[in-house]
């Protein structure tokens, strides 16, 4: 995933970052990671953005969902 940000959305913002228009960065930043959520292809998902594979998938992704409450003791 890192790897990929970097490749894919710093290395061709880096214009950006050095004018240190941080919001801006962002911005594009956010709008890349939704993209890349929602829209990109991902070969390990058989070509399918994250949502796709979960919606696809609902049934077997709630097997693997675990709890995070506290619990006190």
């Amino acid at each position: 995933f890192n790897g990929s940000v970097q490749y894919e959305f710093i290395y061709h913002n880096l214009d950006t970052l050095f004018l240190k228009d941080l919001t801006n960065f962002n911005r594009k930043l956010m709008q890349h990671l939704v993209w890349y959520n929602t829209k990109r292809p991902h070969l390990s998902l058989d070509l399918k953005s994250p949502l796709q594979y979960v919606l696809d998938n609902d049934q077997n992704s709630r097997m693997w969902w675990t709890s995070t409450r506290f619990v006190l003791s």
